[in-house]
Formats: structure tokens, sequence, C-alpha cells
């Protein structure tokens, strides 16, 4: 049976459990990560990916501070592109990306409108064909990528280098097949690393890979945002520089 997926920030975790209480007091079946703020390794990414596909629709609770995390970033550009509804909660008043705002949004700033939240979910599940549901290959841009600069990645094996043109919000890195960047490597893990276009710009962020990823030769421990020129590499040799450069006129 389909569910529910509520994207939250740890810090908004009571919000988020009184969001549950209300859904599932209606009749439905929600879906939510106790273990927001614990280690997030390879098993618990590809979790939290099964579960988006396996949703109806997701509820996204949007603050200031969710907004600039990229776990609750990618979870909504996942969503939406691979089909998948976002219904955006208002919990404290935050500046509302460009690709969200042609989303009906509720502000639950002031009131919770609890009765319009439920309605928009009835909506979402009236309208729910899972056949319809596919991952996407090319995400869509969610956090658009500046069009007056070029962000690419250059990666060096060792035995060449080649240039990636960074035109989705959101870049994983890995020997799977499913991956935007695939390198069959053996000290790659299949799933290695992942960047997400936020407000403030790229972050890089492990993904519980075997071997390690490292930023500017720092063990890299937490998610980042990288600066043009850092230098990410991925065990011991493969190396992925950072790149912003502007576009001609």
């Amino acid at each position: 049976m389909a569910h529910i997926f509520l994207s939250y920030l740890e810090e908004d975790a009571p919000f988020a459990y009184s969001t549950q209480k209300e859904l599932e007091k209606a009749g439905f079946e929600v879906w939510i990560d106790p273990a927001r703020a614990g280690y997030m390794d390879e098993i618990w990414h590809h979790g939290i990916d099964n579960a988006i596909g396996a949703s109806f629709v997701m509820i996204l609770i949007l603050t200031p501070d969710s907004l600039q995390s990229a776990q609750v970033t990618y979870e909504w550009s996942f969503a939406l592109g691979i089909g998948v509804p976002v219904i955006p909660v208002l919990f404290k008043e935050a500046q509302i990306p460009r690709r969200l705002l042609v989303l009906k949004c509720l502000d639950f700033t002031q009131n919770r409108a609890w009765d319009d939240l439920i309605e928009l979910v009835k909506e979402a599940q009236a309208n729910y064909n899972p056949d319809t549901i596919r991952i996407s290959q090319e995400m869509k841009t969610i956090v658009d990528v500046p069009n007056v600069q070029e962000h690419r990645l250059i990666i060096d094996s060792g035995a060449g280098r080649v240039a990636y043109a960074m035109e989705n919000s959101v870049i994983t890195i890995g020997r799977d097949t499913t991956n935007n960047i695939v390198l069959d490597m053996p000290d790659i893990s299949r799933h290695h690393v992942r960047l997400v276009h936020t407000l403030d710009g790229f972050t890089v962020e492990d993904l519980g890979s075997k071997n390690g990823t490292f930023l500017n030769d720092e063990p890299l421990k937490r998610v980042k945002l990288i600066a043009s020129g850092d230098v990410i590499r991925l065990g011991e040799k493969l190396t992925i520089r950072y790149e912003v450069t502007s576009k001609p006129n």
C-alpha cells in the first residue's frame, strides 16, 4: 500500500510527529524516518529512495534551515524527478525557491490548517497511479543552477581526464549504473558521493562509502558547501575538481 512520505529537518521533529499523528487519525499511512539525526550510510540512503518511490505524495516541512539542508533538498527534488507530488507546508517563515512556488503551499506559520492538508492528501491519493512513477535518468532542475555560469566537474582517474557539465541539481557518483556519473573502479562504492545544488551553491556529501571521500585532502564527515577550485577525492586515486566559470555573452 502506498504511503505519505514526510520530509523534514531533525530539529523540526516535534512538528513532524504532530503532522504524522493528524494524518494517521485521518486514516493515512505515513512514512517518517525516526533516525534522521543518526549516521546516514549507503543502506540508509537506499531506504530513503525506496520510501519516496513507494509514496503517493510527499509532505515537505519548510523552514529556513530545511531549505538549506542538502538531504531535504535531495528528497523533494528526487520526489519531483520521479513523479511523486509534493505538498509544501510552511512551518516557519522562509523564502520559498521558485521551483516550489508553482506548487500549492500551505501556510502553517499562524494556524494549523489540518483540514486543508488532509484534502490535498486525499486529492493526491485519488490521482495516484503507481504505473506513472518512473525513476528519471535526467533529474529535473529543482534549485536552479544559475544560467549565467557554467558549473563543471573535471574527473581525473590518473589515466585521463573528462569534463562533466553540472546541469542537474542533484548529481550522484558511484559504480552503480543508476548514478549520474558512473565510475567502474574497484575502490569506488556503488553509491559513493552526492552533490546537491542549494540556495548557497553546490554541497557534497559522502554516502557511507567504503573507502571514503576527501575534500581538499580532508576526510568528508558531513555535508559541506564547495567552492570553485575545490578538489574532491574518492578513495585513494580518483580526483574531481569543481569549477565555476562565467558563460560568454
